[in-house]
């Protein structure tokens, strides 16, 4: 096992043996976090040469005082090899035994304020699967997802357009009193959702409990439309691909895979997802922090978001370490 020797900057880089795995679903991972350690994955930060990133971590240091950072907790020690340097096993110990993120995301302290990270584009765009792969990527049980799909009025609720369609594609198609988050150090904690099955009685509905977790992630179309909401995102995301692009994923969507009529498919793109678009999302485009493109794929966007919600994750760690 070899690690930097850092002259400043906020990481120590180690590396491990060419048979252990280090990603985020890996048994070190796992083995790690039940020690209370943290580290970020190698794999988020290499652009190339995929065998080496795998067994890779990177641990934050920010809070350290030269010349070494300071153990939050210390790794059993570790037999010398004959003639090793004392100095550097003695700082592996001290990498490998950093304290991190406790995985018991419900007992958090009541005035712990999760980091939020607001995911919007617009319909097709890919942030539900962003937000998804986004998840797989943190450890496990430090975060939860929030989905404004879960908060839609009913269809009897719904307001109609000239032709008498309901459009589902406007603000305040959704319980926005509902969706919001209440006051308090933590806004989010506990929420309650019910699944709404636009098409279905009230019985095919169903109760969501979203539990407390250190990282909470937002998906949905109008969350910066809502000032109230946007104003509670520690992070902001936009999520965009071409308008042709995002109708072409709409069409294979509702009518290949839903069986919706193609026709249908067609005037609901061109009376209510586009102009919902132009009208409610895009003009909050520049209020994201960051702008990811999935034209093809977002694999670098997700790449950068997951390196720095991860990061975030370890300055948490340290600040109750």
């Amino acid at each position: 096992m070899r690690w930097t020797r850092p002259d400043g900057g906020m990481y120590v880089w180690l590396r491990c043996p060419d048979e252990v795995e280090t990603g985020p679903e890996s048994r070190f991972m796992q083995a790690c976090m039940r020690e209370g350690v943290l580290y970020v994955p190698g794999q988020f930060c290499y652009e190339r040469k995929p065998a080496p990133r795998r067994r890779i971590t990177k641990r934050a240091c920010a809070t350290a005082s030269p010349p070494r950072p300071a153990a939050g907790s210390r790794a059993p020690p570790r037999p010398r090899r004959p003639g090793g340097n004392a100095d550097a096993e003695d700082r592996a110990a001290i990498v490998c035994g950093m304290q991190g993120v406790k995985r018991e995301s419900a007992t958090m302290a009541a005035d712990r304020k999760p980091y939020v990270v607001g995911i919007v584009g617009g319909s097709a765009s890919g942030k539900s699967a962003f937000v998804r792969d986004l998840g797989a990527r943190l450890p496990a049980g430090t975060s939860s997802l929030v989905s404004q799909d879960n908060y839609y009025r009913r269809l009897e609720e719904q307001e109609r357009d000239p032709s008498g369609q309901a459009n589902f594609d406007l603000p305040t198609s959704f319980h926005r009193d509902c969706s919001s988050p209440t006051s308090g150090p933590d806004p989010w904690r506990n929420r309650h959702a019910q699944r709404v099955h636009l098409q279905s009685s009230p019985a095919a509905s169903a109760s969501i409990t979203i539990p407390p977790a250190d990282v909470i992630l937002v998906e949905g179309l109008f969350l910066l439309h809502y000032e109230e909401i946007r104003a509670l995102l520690d992070l902001r995301v936009f999520v965009e691909a071409k308008d042709e692009i995002c109708k072409a994923r709409r069409l294979k969507r509702d009518a290949l895979e839903r069986g919706y009529p193609m026709e249908h498919v067609e005037y609901k793109w061109t009376a209510h997802v586009l102009p919902a678009y132009q009208q409610f999302i895009l003009p909050y485009r520049d209020e994201a922090h960051i702008i990811v493109t999935n034209h093809v794929n977002y694999d670098k966007g997700l790449e950068v978001v997951a390196h720095h919600v991860l990061a975030k994750l370890a300055e948490r760690a340290e600040s109750t370490s």
